[in-house]
């Protein structure tokens, strides 16, 4: 099977994370585009507020809390034995901590991981199958590029969530599946901790819509407030000592 899956016009879809932020306006563009809805999040009552949205008569909400396996894997039979399996798959959950500079906690690196690396994957387990084209996109972050002070559990879990979907895409290139990695820069949600406005700060309606229409032109990965997309990847060609001194500046 060629690697150039593409997706129906209006692929039934299962969005991760999706009582807030740009999980939230996933769910209400998508619905907006004419196609079927799964949202899915740990917060129920916060799902609640997507059924107002236009098109919500195509809309399911399920709570379910990524971090478990055990409630994955019940979600995914649970749609199986409804007729309701997802084509595209969008895993946008993810959490993330500041740290102290004197801190390093293995626990919390793990709750971090739970989430926002182990979940994705538990959702591609559950959804791999042969033979069946399933597209999985994976939002990540430009973290993944680069490292920050107070940031070592989030950047660590997001590039190792980069680096798993681009093998996987690779191992899986020729066998009907599609796997897709957003990079978004500084997105206004409860996500962004920053002592001070960010300048280039998109909005998660803003961060949706170039998602969707990343995802529906077929690109393997999306990118975007470029000003940081540059910075982030530019900072890697520098010695690593040069990169130190510039992101250790208050």
């Amino acid at each position: 099977m060629s690697s150039q899956t593409t997706l129906s016009p209006l692929p039934r879809t299962l969005v991760v994370g999706a009582s807030s932020g740009i999980g939230r306006c996933l769910a209400r563009q998508l619905l907006a585009r004419g196609c079927e809805v799964i949202a899915v999040a740990r917060r129920g009552a916060l799902l609640e507020d997507l059924r107002g949205s236009a098109g919500a008569a195509r809309l399911h909400l399920r709570v379910c809390d990524t971090s478990s396996s055990e409630e994955v894997n019940a979600l995914s039979n649970e749609l199986r034995a409804r007729g309701l399996p997802p084509e595209l798959l969008i895993l946008n959950a993810g959490i993330g901590r500041l740290e102290e500079c004197s801190e390093i906690s293995v626990r919390g690196h793990r709750a971090v991981f739970e989430v926002n690396y182990f979940g994705p994957l538990r959702w591609v387990e559950s959804w791999l199958e042969p033979q069946v084209p399933r597209s999985f996109v994976a939002v990540s972050s430009l973290m993944a590029f680069f490292s920050s002070a107070g940031a070592s559990a989030y950047g660590a879990s997001k590039a190792a969530l980069s680096s798993a979907f681009e093998s996987l895409a690779l191992s899986h290139a020729t066998q009907g599946q599609r796997f897709v990695l957003v990079h978004p820069g500084p997105v206004d949600t409860a996500m962004l901790k920053s002592p001070r406005p960010l300048p280039f700060t998109w909005s998660p309606e803003r961060a949706a819509e170039r998602i969707l229409d990343g995802i529906f032109a077929g690109r393997p990965q999306i990118d975007f407030c470029w000003p940081y997309t540059w910075v982030a990847k530019g900072f890697r060609l520098l010695p690593a000592r040069a990169r130190r001194a510039l992101l250790a500046r208050k």
